[in-house]
């Protein structure tokens, strides 16, 4: 199976090999390399340089360590997972959401109601190369959604909670069909408490895709 890959200053696409049936879900990059998460967890990597545009990448394995993830009592077969570096931290962060569907006997209509409820985090052993829960990731916020994934410091934008998750609605498999609308699904997560607190609680959202929020980030002046 083949995905392809570009930079900004590149000319043409680059084909990456992945291998067949699997799913490559998120990317980083950090110290030459570009880093890539499989939909179990398992890391690959290859050298920033080798975009060609020709010849196609194969990336080579870096961690075959893989995630069966349990949450509640429930293996969560295919979870919503996020690959993020933060520093010299690898870290990996599973997504659960409850999913309800409720149904009109007479009509024949139902709704697929799903809110998120919580978070796993898991950071790469360096040596190792494993995965390992942890509750605390610092004095960093990490926030999550569609496209890119990110780690900010909480000492240069003040207004952040640490050790917390922002994330946005980026469940997509639900847009097409009978929901109560996307965009809904967002909030703060506290890593250590599991608290989170909700940015919208209405029920009258109508559009198919995540809003943009806004978070007025002002830089801590240390002169």
């Amino acid at each position: 199976m083949c995905r392809f890959l570009e930079r900004h200053s590149d000319q043409s696409w680059t084909p990456v090999l992945i291998r067949k049936y699997r799913v490559l879900i998120d990317l980083v990059t950090g110290d030459n390399y570009v880093y890539g998460m499989y939909d179990d967890g398992e890391i690959v990597r290859w050298n920033a340089r080798e975009f060609l545009g020709r010849e196609p990448i194969i990336p080579v394995q870096f961690s075959s360590h893989r995630l069966e993830i349990e949450i509640s009592g429930v293996v969560t077969r295919r979870p919503s997972r996020y690959l993020i570096q933060s520093g010299s931290d690898f870290l990996m962060v599973i997504r659960d959401r409850e999913v309800a569907i409720k149904s009109n006997y007479y009509s024949f209509n139902y709704n697929i109601v799903y809110q998120t409820n919580i978070f796993k985090i898991y950071k790469l052993d360096p040596k190792d190369k494993i995965w390992e829960e942890t509750k605390d990731v610092g004095s960093v916020a990490l926030f999550v959604g569609c496209n890119y994934s990110m780690s900010v410091s909480v000492s240069e934008f003040k207004c952040l909670r640490p050790n917390c998750i922002y994330f946005t609605d980026d469940e997509d498999n639900f847009w097409d069909k009978m929901t109560d609308f996307g965009g809904h699904d967002m909030g703060v997560y506290d890593i250590k408490s599991g608290e989170i607190c909700r940015f919208y609680e209405g029920d009258d959202t109508r559009s198919s895709f995540c809003p943009p929020i806004g978070l007025f980030l002002t830089l801590e002046n240390n002169g």
